[in-house]
């Protein structure tokens, strides 16, 4: 069975798009995280919640900021 992973960009980009990125992949195989996504005047924090480094389920992961200070 496959899995699908969706990532959220919550306010962010990833490759230009603001669109939901999806991966899949067999229960147990290895995930594949998306590389980070960039959002003008804040930092990429990580995926909330944590990715599992094997696809277990079906999960929905949303992009997670930390506004800069200058």
């Amino acid at each position: 069975m496959t899995y699908t992973f969706t990532f959220k960009m919550n306010g962010g980009t990833l490759g230009g798009s603001t669109a939901d990125k999806t991966t899949s992949g067999a229960y147990g195989s290895n995930s594949s995280i998306p590389v980070n996504p960039v959002r003008t005047y804040y930092t990429f924090t990580g995926w909330s919640p944590t990715v599992p480094s094997t696809y277990t389920g079906n999960n929905t992961y949303t992009a997670q900021w930390t506004i800069n200070s200058y």
